[in-house]
């Protein structure tokens, strides 16, 4: 069947639409996996940024460059 100009080419084919899974709880989303792996990133940028600049910081006193 042709598409009409304008149409949606998506049609009603009868499928229940409910939610799966009835009432159950909901699974897990993992939300506390992603708080953990964003605190891990943030804690190596800091340390990288840290690596870089501290040998500036002890040069800068006259002690020995690390």
């Amino acid at each position: 069947m042709p598409q009409d100009e304008g149409s949606s080419a998506l049609t009603d084919t009868g499928s229940d639409t409910t939610a799966q899974g009835g009432d159950k709880q909901l699974a897990e989303t993992g939300a506390g996996q992603t708080a953990f792996l964003l605190v891990g990133a943030a804690t190596m940028i800091a340390g990288g940024i840290g690596f870089r600049v501290l040998p500036r910081l002890v040069s800068g006193r006259g002690g020995a460059a690390a």
